[in-house]
């Protein structure tokens, strides 16, 4: 190594300490109080709801969405605001509209504060027409006990959860954060994620699921509907008591796919390098397509399709109704 090589990986060592140094000293200056070091302060704001609404749309940028149930059978909003972070909230034409506004530069986000980011809305249990939430990086929580229209929610890395019932659509998009529902019944439910997982329990009498991930997994348990798609590049793919009236269509890259005690008018499963197994309730006529992987169907005759296709994973299936 050149001299003047050695020189500069010492001269940055130096500052490094150096640094360190200095940020030390300040710590202990404070008497370890780290609160001291908070360069945003927040304090929390109530906005109480008079008018009637049927909708509500929250648009949080960064920060948690939460609805929770009302026990005055009042509805009002609570949010942490700064100088340089407000709210607006109010009723425009039956929705009520919270929008957070963030007026930071961009080197002031970069600095140390306390307080949780969140936007809470206290609405009383009941039936609404639709639920509209947009966050970046806050997790979302609907829980049961409210029941929607429509249902439309976007969130890029925080969590999804959602309990409520939702009559119509149920759509929800996120990128690395994770989605759960439970107990939804929608006409339509599309759940789209990028690394994250998805699981859904406990839909009944929903007509199309569709579901589709890059390299979360995806898990379904209890459900009944009329068809369900499913895609996932590398996650997992996991049916757990789950009826489908028409059709199963599955696709992965190098993800296993297992139905356990699953059924459906037909089935159609591809893969690239997964294993797929399972137990179906019914019987099948299986058509199996593999290279290099070993193949166990039942050998049955029905006019009901179960067609799998791989290339290097091992196709493994039984026949176990239900008593």
């Amino acid at each position: 190594m050149k001299t003047r090589s050695i020189v500069l990986l010492i001269v940055a060592g130096a500052l490094i300490l150096v640094g360190a140094a200095v940020a030390l000293g300040a710590v202990f200056s404070m008497n370890l109080d780290f609160r001291e070091m908070n360069t945003m302060t927040f304090t929390e704001k109530t906005y109480n709801i008079d008018e009637a609404f049927d909708s509500i749309s929250v648009d949080g940028v960064e920060c948690d969405v939460l609805l929770i149930p009302s026990t005055d059978s009042e509805c009002r909003v609570v949010c942490n605001e700064s100088d340089k972070i407000t709210h607006t909230v109010e009723v425009e034409n039956g929705t009520l509209t919270v929008k957070r506004y963030d007026q930071r530069k961009w080197y002031q986000r970069m600095g140390i504060y306390w307080g949780k980011m969140e936007i809470k809305v206290y609405l009383p249990e009941g039936d609404y027409s639709s639920l509209d939430i947009t966050t970046l990086s806050g997790n979302v929580e609907v829980p049961e006990g409210y029941s929607f229209g429509e249902a439309e929610i976007y969130n890029t890395s925080g969590n999804v959860s959602i309990s409520a019932a939702v009559k119509g659509t149920l759509s929800v998009k996120t990128v690395s954060g994770e989605q759960k529902i439970r107990n939804a019944a929608p006409e339509k439910l599309n759940l789209r994620s990028t690394s994250g997982d998805i699981e859904v329990s406990s839909a009944n009498s929903v007509s199309d699921i569709k579901l589709e991930t890059v390299s979360g997994s995806i898990e379904i348990e209890d459900a009944v509907c009329r068809s369900i798609t499913a895609a996932s590049t590398s996650g997992e793919i996991t049916f757990e008591k789950v009826t489908a009236e028409a059709d199963i269509d599955i696709k992965t890259t190098s993800g296993e796919v297992e139905l356990n005690r699953s059924d459906a008018a037909s089935l159609k499963i591809v893969t690239v390098s997964g294993d797929v197994s399972g137990t179906l309730l019914t019987e099948k006529a299986f058509i199996t397509d593999t290279v290099s992987g070993d193949v166990n169907v039942p050998r049955t005759a029905s006019e009901n399709i179960c067609e799998i296709k791989t290339t290097s994973g091992s196709i493994d299936f039984e026949i176990v109704p239900n008593n």
